[in-house]
């Protein structure tokens, strides 16, 4: 039946608002409109500030996600209101939220706002941010929610046999322009069931229980919000250890796994106990391989995220590490090196530094766009604005002939040398660019002089 604009109106009194900071306006474009599986039809909407999305639109599950730390960094953001519209085939939802002019500081606490139609501001109630929406409860994003009847997709079909629920998730996340639908899939569905990826194929005559299904149902809807699929799981596998992931913590990628080996061929022909110092740990994984592979190595890793240095210390116990990593929560700048538990020289030092050329960041997925913080990423304009201090710290760090391992975007294989050959007092210099396992020159190796 179609609908009307007064059912429409009432499918759109509410929206309640979980928000950060003051907010530019937004305007909400529908880019997406595909078949969301059982006759339904998806309409997702990107969410941008002037050329760069901020947000995503999910229709299916009526919900909103903006990532406010992006959306604070966007450009233009000096309005106190969020001006939201979304439309809707026929029909176009408009609100206005007004944004008070002294927000409360930024931190593990929320403020939940509820803006209906016949109320001209929100009202503002303190709430945990772990309670506020069970399924995202990051400090990183902004959740708008419309109150509507949810559909239990699940439901049309109960008891379904893995491979039939299998394939009538692969389309709906395909219809909604998930990439690699068929991955993420069977990635959650083995996590409900408890079983490696690997066994899925040995349970066709297995049938999902209805709990299963409304778990199953409940993580697949946030990977249809582009949650990334490590996130969404809550854990994911790193080298030789397993990690628990969640957001804005920067997850790993699979090349960063090839500098973890070059530390470990350097650091395998020291004789006495190697001491090693990584820049920037995120969920620990560099650190925790590390410390993992040699069981004599001791190390400090630094880092200016609250949620980066929490994580990596629930990482480093539940691995039994905790005794061999010192953790530091520090921001390194070009004038100030965060003061070290020990004088101690270090055999090595490595990082993963943000160096995403700035205006590369304009055409990030919305999985990272959404989700991860972005300060991760963000190398300026050049990408240089974090190795610059690294190099130009680390070389007082190191003994002589230590060896410094940096991640790099390709094009930094001719800047980063250039930059170096212009610092005087440098005494690092470059000894060899490593590709990873696509080709690229991604890694790049200093000796100490």
């Amino acid at each position: 039946m179609k609908e009307t604009a007064r059912d429409h109106e009432a499918h759109t009194r509410q929206l309640h608002v979980h928000y950060h900071q003051s907010s530019p306006s937004i305007n909400m474009s529908r880019s997406l409109s595909s078949r969301y599986g059982f006759g339904r039809f998806a309409q997702s909407s990107m969410v941008t500030v002037g050329k760069q999305s901020v947000g995503l639109h999910m229709g299916p599950v009526q919900r909103t996600l903006i990532n406010m730390e992006n959306l604070s960094r966007a450009p233009s953001c000096k309005q106190q209101a969020i001006n939201i519209s979304v439309d809707k085939g026929n029909f176009l939802s408009k609100k206005t939220l007004e944004v008070p002019s002294n927000p409360p500081s930024l931190g593990p606490v929320n403020f939940l706002a509820s803006c209906s139609s016949t109320t001209s501001s929100p009202v503002f109630t303190k709430s945990n941010s772990d309670e506020a929406v069970s399924d995202f409860p990051t400090s990183s994003e902004a959740i708008i929610t419309e109150d509507q009847p949810k559909t239990n997709y699940n439901s049309f079909h109960p008891g379904l046999l893995v491979p039939e629920t299998l394939d009538e998730w692969v389309e709906m996340l395909e219809g909604a322009e998930v990439p690699e639908a068929r991955l993420s899939v069977e990635h959650i569905v083995a996590h409900v069931l408890g079983v490696p990826r690997s066994a899925l194929s040995r349970l066709s005559e297995y049938r999902m229980s209805e709990e299963q299904s409304q778990d199953l149902e409940r993580l697949l809807t946030c990977r249809m919000a582009r949650m990334p699929l490590q996130y969404v799981l809550g854990e994911w596998e790193f080298h030789c250890v397993t990690l628990s992931m969640r957001p804005p913590v920067f997850i790993p990628r699979q090349e960063t796994e090839q500098l973890v080996e070059l530390a470990i061929q350097r650091l395998q022909g020291i004789e006495e106990d190697p001491w090693v110092l990584e820049i920037g740990c995120g969920s620990g994984a560099i650190s925790l391989a590390l410390l993992v592979s040699l069981p004599k190595m001791k190390c400090i890793a630094i880092d200016h995220s609250q949620h980066a240095i929490k994580l990596t210390k629930e990482n480093a116990h539940s691995l039994g590490l905790q005794s061999r990593l010192h953790l530091v929560e520090a921001k390194v700048t070009q004038e100030k090196f965060p003061p070290m538990p020990s004088e101690k020289k270090f055999d090595l030092i490595i990082s993963n530094p943000p160096y995403v050329l700035r205006k590369d960041l304009l055409a990030v997925d919305p999985e990272i766009m959404l989700y991860e913080d972005l300060r991760a990423l963000d190398g300026g304009k050049d990408g240089l604005d974090v190795i610059k201090p690294i190099l130009l710290h680390s070389q007082h760090l190191m003994h002589k002939e230590s060896t410094l391992l940096l991640e790099m975007d390709p094009c930094h294989q001719y800047l980063i040398p250039n930059w170096c050959q212009q610092q005087r007092d440098l005494s690092l210099k470059v000894k060899e660019v490593h590709k990873d396992f696509t080709g690229r020159k991604r890694f790049i190796e200093f000796v100490k002089s």
